[in-house]
């Protein structure tokens, strides 16, 4: 069916379209700050190359533990590890501008990383992970994570004589 006035159509969208201009009139600029280098605020960092030396199956936590230090999470139920880290990096810097009002603000850009390491029961290596930690706003604590992840990468359950396993052919 065709529309009986087109041209009342583009009048009335066209209207509504510059009072919506007129209305939120203004600019927002926003623009990266680069600071040159991230900077850890807390923790540790492990470095990916310090983990070439970890071989599946035979490493134990006490090796892990002696190279990359007691600052860790862990878990009451499975057995895994988080060396976590903070650091800043680029900040934001922004401006807005509207007929009536304006606003200003400058953001750190900080973000959270962590080194996750699982273990069977007889605390050998199995598997570790680096993973951004910026879904942490999902109301989700490292503890929590560490914990998703270990029970989907062949950790150990400490509770019982249960096991997490990566498939269920694995179950005993």
């Amino acid at each position: 069916m065709k529309n009986p006035c087109p041209s009342c159509f583009r009048t009335v969208c066209g209207i509504a379209l510059a009072g919506l201009a007129c209305l939120l009139g203004g600019c927002v600029v926003v623009l990266p700050v680069p600071s040159g280098t991230s900077k850890i605020e807390w923790g540790r960092e492990v470095p990916r190359q310090q983990t070439a030396w970890i071989v599946l199956g035979r490493t134990t936590q006490a090796e892990i533990v002696a190279k990359f230090g007691g600052d860790f999470s862990d878990s009451p139920r499975v057995s895994a590890l988080a060396y976590s880290w903070q650091y800043s990096g680029t900040k934001l810097a922004w401006w807005y501008g509207l007929c009536w009002s304006g606003g200003q603000g400058l953001e750190d850009l900080t973000g959270w990383k962590a080194l996750f390491v699982a273990f069977d029961r007889n605390d050998r290596f199995v598997d570790f992970e680096f993973c951004g930690l910026y879904h942490l706003g999902e109301h989700k604590s490292l503890d929590e994570q560490l914990e998703n992840w270990a029970q989907h990468h062949g950790a150990a359950s400490t509770i019982g004589d249960h096991r997490t396993v990566k498939n269920e052919n694995e179950i005993k």
